[in-house]
């Protein structure tokens, strides 16, 4: 099981943040919809089982990304997410 948190973390303004997101639902039958208010984000990959983030980097998409405000990351995948932190006030990333 993956521990419930909620984490405050200072930010440069103007710095890109990396994000990976794992769905480790078991019972889940629907994707699960993932949001930042105030802010885009680019899709860089997505995939099924367990994210090796440092094998995945290779098929990162830096050429054309998606550009999202919303994503379903799938039951049992994840999503690696990039955007530039140019939203001044807290950034509150909740995960549950």
């Amino acid at each position: 099981m993956t521990p419930k948190s909620r984490s405050l973390m200072s930010l440069r303004f103007n710095s890109t943040v990396q994000i990976m997101l794992q769905n480790t639902a078991l019972i889940g039958i629907e994707n699960h919809p993932m949001h930042l208010h105030g802010f885009y984000f680019y899709v860089l990959a997505q995939g099924f089982g367990n994210c090796d983030a440092p094998t995945t980097t290779g098929s990162f998409n830096l050429v054309n990304p998606q550009e999202q405000n919303m994503l379903g990351v799938p039951v049992g995948g994840w999503a690696i997410i990039r955007f530039r932190a140019n939203n001044p006030g807290k950034l509150i990333l909740v995960i549950i």
